[in-house]
C-alpha cells in the first residue's frame, strides 16, 4: 500500500492568493465574484459550528424555553415569562459572582449561607431603623465583608478555595441559626422577618415585587449589573487580569499580575453581589428561614455558570452567559412542577442536568471537529472488535493483503496535516485579509528574533 503524502495546506492558500490576483475581469469576473461569494453548505457548518460555541447559552435558553412553553400549552401569559426574569434575579446576581470566581480558576460554596446571614443581618437593620436605604448599605457591605474574608484565606493565605468555602458554607448558616434563634425578629422557629408595621414596609415590599412597563424591578436590577459586568470582564484591565490568572496563573504573575489581590478582589465583589441578592430576596418575600433559605444556591449558581458556558477550568467563557444560564435553570424549575414531578425529585433533575452540561462541557472540545462515524468508532472501537487489539487485526487484514488500519507513518502525516490545518486557520481567524494576516505573523517573528536589552 502507498505510504500517504502530506498535503501542506499553505501551499493551498499561497494558490487561494494566486487565484485571486488572476481573476478575470468583465463579465467572467462578475461570474467569478458571484461563484466566490456563493454560499456553500461548509459554510452554513463553519458558521453555525461558530455560534454555537461563541453563543451555545442562548440556544440552550430558547429550547428550554420553547420546551415550557409547550408543556403548559400556551397558558403562560407575558407576566409569566417575565416572571422568570424575576425568580432569576437572586441566583442570577449569586451566578455572576461565581463566573468570576470559576473563571480565575477557584470556587465558593459559601454563597448560599451567605445569602441567609446577611439577609437576617439586613432584617435586623431595616427592624431597627426603619430605612430601606440603610438595609441596603448594611445588605452590600456585610456582604462584602463575609466575601473579602473568603478571598483573604484563599488569596493572601493560599489555603484551597474548596476547603475554605465549604467551612464558611457551614459556619455562615450555622451563625445565622443561632441568631435568628436568639434574635428580636425571630417569628417561627428558624424563620426571621422584616416588621411590617413599619411605614416603609409596604415600600420595601412594593420595590421587590414591582414591575415597571411589564418588566420586574429585580429583573430590570439583574440585567444592569449583568451589562456592569460584561464591561468589566471584556473592557477594562481588571477582567483581562481575571481572564489571565485562569488561563495560566504563573505567565499572569510574571505579567506583574498581582495574583494574590486579584483572587481577593474577585471574592469580595461576589460578596458584594451577594449581598446585593440578600436585599431583592427581601424585598420580595419579606422573611427568610436561616435553616432553608438559599439552601443549594451555590449548586444553581455553579450550573447556571456552566450553562452559560463558562469553562470550569478557569480563563474562558462569557458573563453574559451566566445571565442565559440563571433564567434557563429558572425554567427547569418551572418545567418541573408543570409535569408534577414534585419538589422531591426536583434536585435529582437538576444535578442531572449539572452533570450532563459539565461532561459536554469537557467531552465537546475532544470530538469537535471529527466525524460522527469516526467519534463512534474512537469511541466503540474495542466493542466493534470484540476484544481483538490492533496488532491481531493488523495481521488478520495483512494475509488478505491489505492493510485494515492505517500505519504509524501515515497516523503521523494526518496529524501534520490537522495541525497545519489547525495553524492556517489560527493565523487567518480575525485577520481582514490574508496579507495581513502573514505580516502580524512576519512582526510576531521578527521580535521574538530581535535580542533583549
Amino acid at each position: 500500500m502507498p505510504k500517504k503524502e502530506f498535503k501542506n495546506p499553505f501551499e493551498s492558500v499561497k494558490e487561494l492568493f494566486a487565484k485571486k490576483r488572476s481573476a478575470p475581469s468583465g463579465a467572467d469576473g462578475e461570474v467569478a465574484a458571484a461563484e466566490k461569494h456563493r454560499l456553500t453548505g461548509e459554510d452554513v457548518k463553519k458558521f453555525a459550528g461558530k455560534a454555537w460555541s461563541g453563543y451555545s447559552f442562548i440556544f440552550i435558553f430558547v429550547v428550554i424555553l420553547i420546551i415550557w412553553l409547550i408543556i403548559t400549552s400556551g397558558a403562560t401569559t407575558w407576566n409569566g415569562v417575565m416572571n422568570v426574569l424575576r425568580h432569576s434575579s437572586a441566583i442570577g446576581l449569586i451566578a455572576i459572582g461565581m463566573g468570576l470566581v470559576i473563571i480565575t480558576g477557584g470556587i465558593d460554596l459559601s454563597v448560599g449561607s451567605m445569602l441567609v446571614l446577611t439577609a437576617v443581618m439586613s432584617i435586623e437593620v431595616f427592624n431597627s431603623t426603619n430605612s430601606i436605604f440603610a438595609t441596603f448599605v448594611v445588605a452590600v457591605l456585610f456582604g462584602t465583608g463575609l466575601g473579602f474574608f473568603n478571598g483573604i484565606l484563599i488569596g493572601k493565605a493560599k489555603m484551597p478555595a474548596f476547603i475554605v468555602t465549604l467551612a464558611t458554607m457551614l459556619a455562615f448558616r450555622s451563625i445565622s441559626q443561632f441568631f435568628v434563634d436568639d434574635g428580636a425578629s425571630n417569628v417561627n422557629g428558624s424563620i426571621s422577618a422584616l416588621d411590617s408595621s413599619l411605614s416603609n414596609y409596604d415600600k420595601f415590599f412594593d420595590f421587590g415585587n414591582g414591575f415597571v412597563a411589564t418588566i420586574p424591578i429585580t429583573g430590570i436590577l439583574l440585567i444592569v449589573v449583568t451589562i456592569v459586568f460584561v464591561f468589566v470582564a471584556n473592557r477594562t484591565k481588571y477582567g483581562r487580569q481575571i481572564y489571565a490568572i485562569g488561563s495560566n496563573e504563573k505567565a499572569a504573575f510574571l505579567a506583574g499580575v498581582n495574583v494574590d489581590w486579584i483572587r481577593v478582589s474577585v471574592y469580595a465583589f461576589t460578596g458584594t453581589l451577594v449581598g446585593f441578592a440578600a436585599f431583592l430576596t427581601l424585598a420580595m418575600s419579606g422573611n427568610v428561614d436561616a435553616a432553608a433559605t438559599a439552601k443549594n444556591y451555590e449548586m444553581y449558581a455553579i450550573a447556571a455558570v456552566v450553562i452559560g458556558g463558562i469553562s470550569m477550568a478557569g480563563g474562558k467563557g462569557k458573563i453574559i452567559g451566566v445571565l442565559f444560564g440563571a433564567m434557563s435553570y429558572t425554567v427547569i424549575d418551572k418545567i418541573i412542577v408543570a409535569l408534577g414531578l414534585g419538589g422531591l425529585i426536583n434536585d435529582a433533575i437538576k444535578g442531572a442536568i449539572l452533570l450532563a452540561a459539565v461532561f459536554l462541557q469537557v467531552v465537546g472540545p475532544m470530538l469537535r471537529g471529527a466525524k460522527f462515524t469516526d467519534q463512534v468508532k474512537e469511541i466503540c472501537g474495542k466493542w466493534f472488535a470484540f476484544g481483538k487489539t490492533k496488532k491481531q487485526l493488523a495481521a488478520e487484514a495483512a494475509e488478505g493483503g491489505e492493510s485494515a488500519l492505517p500505519s504509524s507513518e501515515d497516523d503521523a502525516v494526518t496529524e501534520a496535516e490537522d495541525a497545519a490545518e489547525r495553524a492556517v486557520e489560527e493565523a487567518l481567524d480575525g485577520a481582514p485579509s490574508p496579507e495581513a494576516a502573514a505580516e502580524e505573523i512576519r512582526e510576531e517573528a521578527s521580535s521574538k528574533e530581535k535580542p533583549e536589552g
